[in-house]
């Protein structure tokens, strides 16, 4: 489909505006008129119909406050595929700090709303591989007494494994994470997009500017000027979800709302994080002392079968969440459980082997 043509879409929907064209699809704003509300038809073209597939895939089973929701399929008469979404016209959060500055309070909520929907995408067994403010969507109240973020774009998002083979797109050079320079994608990589994001929602700025080339140069070896941030909670925090080496970054973004709402609890709305499966636990304990934020332990375990409880003696004792395939990087096989538990004495961290059995 050419971008001059008008698609022909089913009667319940009436053509509005065309939002944006590229290189697989147009979107344009429409109003159903069953619902009377306003949506977004995404409109791919007959030869770009893997990638409404892979799109489809993420955004028909995934289901988040925080993610940006796919309302229906189907294709038009033409042949081309159609994705409907919601229509959120607040804008992106790209457009909205050109504009405004945004509120402590505000920045932690946005951080804990994307957080909260990756934690949703990453379980589901995606990475969203273009994480920027560009591609998060805004709800705004009336007199902006709160502002929600929701992960839109899912064109980009790419099941696990694959994105570990490193075949698909870079994302954009400003929020790509290091390791994607020369291996896959992974979790960690969209944890490190949001360390670029929350970077520049405190300063202003992004941590690395330049032409491509010394952008990706920067995220190698350079380190962020992350002391323009005065928080020194918050210093710590944005360091490890910028640590060059994904492995010593926060671990999931699980664990990353958790240090957020135990150091904010009371600025942070509120999100029990609530895991679907039995092979899932629930937890409300923060995952890092503060005191000790910078320093990471160097190893994981298996544990073949989740123990129903485990009895650690020790101080400052947390059990670490456990993890699918999906959320460990490939280092496992396949329904194997990673537990990681981290044992705080004296301020050092250790890793401790669990071999109970449930």
């Amino acid at each position: 489909m050419m971008a001059e043509q008008i698609p022909l879409l089913p009667t319940r929907y009436q053509l509005q505006d065309q939002l944006s064209s590229g290189q697989s699809a147009l979107v344009f704003k429409v109003w159903d008129k069953e619902n009377e509300q306003f949506v977004l038809a995404k409109i791919f073209s007959n030869d770009h119909q893997r990638a409404y597939r892979r799109e489809a895939a993420a955004a028909l089973a995934l289901k988040h406050r925080h993610i940006i929701s796919c309302l229906d399929t189907f294709y038009l008469t033409t042949g081309e595929a159609c994705l409907i979404y919601d229509f959120l016209q607040d804008g992106t959060l790209g457009h909205f700090i050109k504009q405004n500055k945004l509120a402590k309070k505000d920045i932690l909520n946005i951080l804990e709303n994307i957080l909260s929907g990756l934690s949703c995408l990453h379980k589901h067994g995606f990475v969203h591989c273009d994480l920027k403010p560009e591609n998060i969507l805004l709800r705004i109240s009336a007199e902006h007494q709160m502002i929600e973020a929701i992960i839109a774009d899912l064109g980009s998002a790419t099941p696990i494994k694959e994105a570990r083979s490193g075949k698909q797109s870079m994302g954009s050079p400003a929020y790509t994470a290091p390791e994607r320079l020369y291996e896959g994608f992974s979790t960690s990589s969209d944890l490190y997009s949001v360390g670029i994001i929350a970077f520049q929602l405190i300063t202003g700025h992004l941590p690395f500017i330049g032409d491509v080339q010394e952008v990706y140069r920067a995220h190698l070896s350079r380190q962020p000027a992350i002391h323009e941030i005065k928080d020194k909670e918050l210093q710590a925090f944005i360091a490890l979800l910028l640590e060059k080496d994904s492995h010593q970054r926060i671990a999931s973004s699980e664990e990353a709302i958790h240090i957020l709402q135990r150091l904010y609890q009371p600025i942070i709305n509120q999100h029990s994080i609530e895991m679907s499966d039995n092979n899932h636990v629930k937890t409300h304990q923060t995952l890092l002392n503060i005191d000790t934020l910078a320093i990471r332990p160097k190893q994981k375990w298996e544990v073949k079968q989740l123990p129903n409880s485990i009895l650690l003696s020790g101080t400052n004792l947390c059990l670490g969440m456990v993890y699918h395939d999906y959320m460990c990087n490939g280092l496992i096989e396949q329904d194997t459980l990673i537990g990681s538990i981290y044992t705080a004495s004296r301020g050092v961290y250790e890793s401790n082997e669990v071999n109970e059995k449930a």
